[in-house]
């Protein structure tokens, strides 16, 4: 097997391998429905990429030394970028929840002031004169 066929069989086993942890990231809610769809797409390229052999002429065209390192680059570039995806997915589920939180806390303060306006006849959010 040579260095080209080796290559296209890496990535190929990349992109089923991407997404794999996709699919359980999103069953997980680790995901969002944007990127799990975005991630999802990108592995089914890869793997097409790697598959056919019409589009993996880039494949041949890399030397047998240098392909090994750009493989390592490419699955740390892509790992970096899957985690940052899944931290901003974390942040804006979080994000979402705190919204509710405070919408919550609000109505529930509009209470709080409505029960104490009709017990005392003040209104706290007025200033004293």
């Amino acid at each position: 097997m040579g260095t080209a066929q080796m290559l296209r069989v890496a990535v190929v086993v990349i992109g089923i391998f991407l997404l794999m942890e996709v699919f359980l990231a999103y069953c997980k809610k680790r995901l969002n429905e944007n990127y799990a769809f975005a991630w999802g797409v990108f592995a089914i390229v890869l793997m097409i990429c790697g598959a056919v052999p019409a589009l993996s002429g880039w494949s041949r065209a890399l030397a047998s030394q240098t392909s090994i390192f750009y493989v390592i680059m490419g699955v740390c570039i892509v790992w970096l970028l899957f985690t940052m995806s899944v931290n901003l997915s974390r942040l804006s589920a979080r994000n979402q929840e705190l919204a509710i939180q405070l919408s919550l806390l609000n109505t529930e303060m509009e209470q709080v002031l409505k029960k104490y306006r009709k017990e005392t006849g003040k209104d706290l959010m007025e200033p004293e004169k």
